[in-house]
């Protein structure tokens, strides 16, 4: 009974291991999925097997937060100020996740409008309109847009256990003390990702609508004169 017992055991622990994935988290929020199949001093290969294309990534460690093999994470990440890298753990973590929700739930669609628009109005002016689209992307990119975020109210906050201060015999109220919550501490980390990402893509929606703008307006002038 023990020898089939361990030999189940260790049949699920091989399947386990063989459909398991590693995964890579970079300081830019970017996430690889598949196998790691090199790990050197300077840098981790990663093989994509999902992909039409059997292919390997070169990922440098100084690009890398943490890896994880066989289940196994590894923070690789150490603050350096001689490099620029000055947040601990936790107000990185932070960071990366802005980083990552301003990706996903920041879209930015009338700057991609007005790329549109300026696209367009530059293709009737010719060569020289090409200075509208490009400065609608310098105007764009020039304000970075801003989040707020809701925090717990003071119901919900920790106050110190007594509120009440004796005084000569008397009872006096004093103010309580709030204790920040996490949210509150880290937040600005949080803010400052998220709001580098939407102005990421803030532009990058302007480029887009711009080209697209200006190719829409030249292949719809010369269908109309070669109709």
């Amino acid at each position: 009974m023990k020898t089939k017992i361990l030999i189940l055991t260790m049949f699920v622990l091989v399947i386990n291991n063989a459909f398991s994935q590693d995964t890579i988290l970079l300081l830019s929020g970017k996430i690889y999925d598949g196998q790691i199949s090199e790990n050197s001093k300077t840098f981790i290969r990663i093989w994509n097997d999902k992909s039409f294309i059997n292919s390997s990534k070169l990922i440098y460690k100084d690009e890398i937060y943490s890896f994880v093999k066989n289940n196994k994470t590894t923070v690789l990440y150490k603050p350096d100020s001689n490099n620029g890298l000055v947040f601990n753990n936790a107000e990185i973590l932070n960071f990366i996740k802005g980083l990552q929700d301003g990706k996903k739930q920041y879209h930015a669609p009338l700057s991609t409008v007005g790329g549109f628009v300026a696209g367009a109005t530059g293709g009737v002016l010719g060569f020289w309109g090409a200075a509208i689209p490009s400065t609608y992307i310098f105007i764009a990119g020039i304000k970075t847009p801003t989040i707020s975020m809701v925090f717990p109210t003071e119901e919900n906050m920790a106050f110190i256990e007594n509120p009440y201060k004796e005084v000569y015999g008397l009872q006096n109220t004093i103010k309580p003390e709030i204790t920040p919550t996490k949210e509150q501490i880290y937040y600005p980390y949080y803010q400052y990702g998220y709001e580098i990402s939407a102005k990421d893509k803030k532009i990058k929606n302007a480029v887009k609508g711009s080209i697209i703008g200006f190719v829409a307006f030249i292949a719809t002038s010369y269908l109309v004169l070669h109709k």
